[in-house]
């Protein structure tokens, strides 16, 4: 994903950013709820784009976006620039995204000034990148299926029928000495909701 966002080129790059950030639900893109623009093409030093919240423009975010490779990370006097630019357009929020990653000293430095400035480094750049599907398509959709154990109720009459008692004796010792399987007779378990799961209950010489 990163070596992708790495052979961009600079505008390129930078315009993923803000499509990034139009997915993820800022500024909205309609001019109604605010807007998204590039404005580093335009030679607004220091920022690369800006997020307006509002039809007026009067809520902005600003956005600093660097294609830099990982073993050139984002050091403290960056970020100390990037809030000068802010301080110059009377801004106090910030977004600063790289394809690289951040010292300890550029964020302690985020961390110490007034302005607000979030700071999202490759790794984070990538996962946000595959959450919002920009710039990725997915190759293959896997549907997963768990298995459920099924299973039936037992029969109320507990079966003695398979024991060679007919249905129609259970709980009647009398009836069950004068009475063994009848010979071609056929009477299914009504127990279960669906039936015995033996079958029908026939005498063993039945056909």
């Amino acid at each position: 994903m990163l070596k992708a966002a790495l052979a961009l080129s600079p505008t390129a790059f930078e315009d993923l950013v803000i499509h990034l950030l139009g997915a993820m639900g800022y500024g909205r893109g309609d001019g109604r709820m605010g807007q998204l623009e590039r404005t580093s093409s335009s030679g607004d030093a220091g920022v690369d784009g800006i997020i307006s919240q509002d039809p007026l423009g009067l809520d902005r975010i600003y956005v600093q976006a660097k294609r830099y490779a990982e073993d050139r990370p984002i050091d403290r006097p960056k970020i100390h620039e990037f809030a000068g630019a802010l301080l110059g357009k009377q801004g106090d929020r910030g977004v600063y995204i790289t394809t690289s990653r951040f010292t300890e000293g550029a964020r302690l430095e985020a961390d110490r000034i007034n302005a607000r400035i979030e700071l999202i480094d490759g790794r984070r750049l990538a996962q946000l990148l595959v959450t919002h599907r920009v710039g990725v398509q997915a190759e293959q959709d896997v549907t997963l299926y768990r298995w459920t154990k099924t299973s039936s109720k037992p029969c109320r009459r507990r079966h003695e029928h398979h024991r060679g008692i007919h249905p129609a004796e259970v709980g009647d010792p009398r009836r069950r000495r004068q009475r063994r399987w009848g010979t071609g007779s056929s009477t299914r378990c009504s127990g279960a909701p669906t039936g015995c799961p033996l079958g029908d209950h026939r005498s063993p010489g039945s056909t």
